[in-house]
């Protein structure tokens, strides 16, 4: 029995230096969570789910500096997120070429600089479901976009709000009668409302929601363009390959959501390649950001930092699965839902694993082994790791690697 004992101990320890070899985990030990963006790398898609706010905010601003650095633009969306505000001001503050969007510098407009066309398709695209506003709405806004132009307005989105549709053919007949306005002028612009003016009050019922979203954000209207703060968007920003965070406000804001992705659209349409960084922001009741985070495209790339990567996909299977296949590097945290840690412990994948079994007869032991497969890390340890751990998943090399994050 005694040699039994020690032969079983033997196998044991053998056995467990394998199974830790087949798992695969390189252990990196204690290490800053910017070493993982090594500047040399390929730009590509991240997901970066759980821990700390602070390791996740400090993730997104090293890859941020990667993409400026690689002459990318950086779009980061975001709700409330102070602190990541706060390490971008620090990294980008005194170059000048970046552009913060919140309450304290309310300066955004989705139409700034947008051509009548630009702005209708805008608007149209960004209305789903029951609400839809027919294509012949187009002819009314652009008519509405002529109307501020022609006072030397920009067609701003606090103007389209602000407007009487009930009164606007009798304004613009009493501007005609007053040589305020042009006759032609007049003419040309009633001809486009009166295509598009039985989408008049769907077009209102946008705007009115539009600027209830997102008030606190907007920029004020200001006649010869003499504005208190300079109107800016994703197109404004990134057209010059600079760096904007938008602050979102609240994750309910799903018109103001597809509007920013119908920026993005026209961005990527003129071959701009913008990096984009969404952070804690649902993709519930924003079918456009679920689109925009599920396609794998070569014109732009994406950031995704959430506490919990699953909960921020509405539990959808599907779009998890190809979220996950679309993404290069998965950085895991600690999370406290057992279904994300059980999705999670999947993806990270499994390892086949050696276990022994016994027999015992004439005082010899004779030793079995059988193969099982295992997880390559647990849902519990997903679960109980603390809040400065990380599991790193490469997709590309297939390698699992794990740090505490200093």
């Amino acid at each position: 029995m005694a040699i039994a004992s020690n032969q079983k101990k033997k196998a044991i320890l053998a056995l467990e230096r394998e199974n830790e070899i087949n798992k695969g985990v390189i252990n990196y030990g204690i290490m800053p969570i910017e070493n993982y963006f090594d500047p040399s790398e390929q730009i590509t898609n991240y997901i970066i789910t759980g821990g700390n706010n602070t390791n996740r905010t400090r993730a997104a601003v090293a890859v941020a500096v990667n993409a400026y650095n690689n002459a990318r633009p950086v779009i980061v969306i975001h709700e409330s997120n102070s602190l990541l505000e706060h390490n971008l001001k620090v990294i980008f503050g005194t170059t000048g070429m970046i552009t913060f969007i919140n309450k304290s510098n309310p300066a955004f407009d989705p139409f700034f600089n947008l051509s009548n066309h630009e702005i209708s398709g805008l608007v149209i695209n960004s209305v789903l479901g029951k609400q839809t506003i027919d294509h012949i709405g187009k002819h009314y806004i652009e008519g509405l976009a002529d109307f501020f132009r022609v006072h030397n307005f920009d067609p701003l989105c606090v103007y389209f709000s602000q407007c009487p549709h009930n009164k606007v053919f009798d304004i613009i007949d009493d501007q005609i009668g007053r040589n305020i306005l042009s006759f032609n002028d007049g003419q040309n612009i009633k001809s486009k409302l009166m295509q598009g003016q039985s989408e008049s009050s769907k077009i209102d019922a946008f705007f009115q929601t539009l600027k209830a979203e997102i008030s606190d954000i907007l920029v004020s209207g200001a006649a010869n363009r003499n504005y208190t703060y300079k109107p800016s968007n994703i197109l404004s920003v990134g057209n010059n390959i600079r760096v904007i965070s938008i602050d979102i406000l609240s994750n309910l804001n799903h018109l103001a959501l597809n509007i920013l992705v119908g920026q993005i659209g026209l961005l990527v349409s003129a071959g701009k390649h913008p990096f984009i960084i969404i952070d804690s922001l649902s993709v519930s009741g924003s079918d456009l950001l679920a689109k925009l985070l599920m396609i794998k495209s070569v014109k732009y790339n994406v950031f995704i930092s959430t506490d919990d990567i699953f909960a921020m996909l509405g539990s959808d299977d599907n779009i998890f699965n190809t979220l996950i296949g679309n993404t290069s590097k998965l950085i895991v945290g600690t999370h406290n839902c057992s279904k994300v840690c059980d999705k999670l412990a999947e993806t990270l994948g499994r390892f086949d694993k050696k276990v022994l079994s016994h027999s015992y007869g004439n005082l010899m032991a004779n030793v079995n082994i059988a193969t099982q497969k295992e997880y390559r890390v647990q849902p519990v340890e997903i679960n109980s790791m603390a809040k400065d751990e990380v599991y790193v998943y490469d997709n590309n090399l297939g390698k699992l690697s794990y740090a505490k994050i200093q």
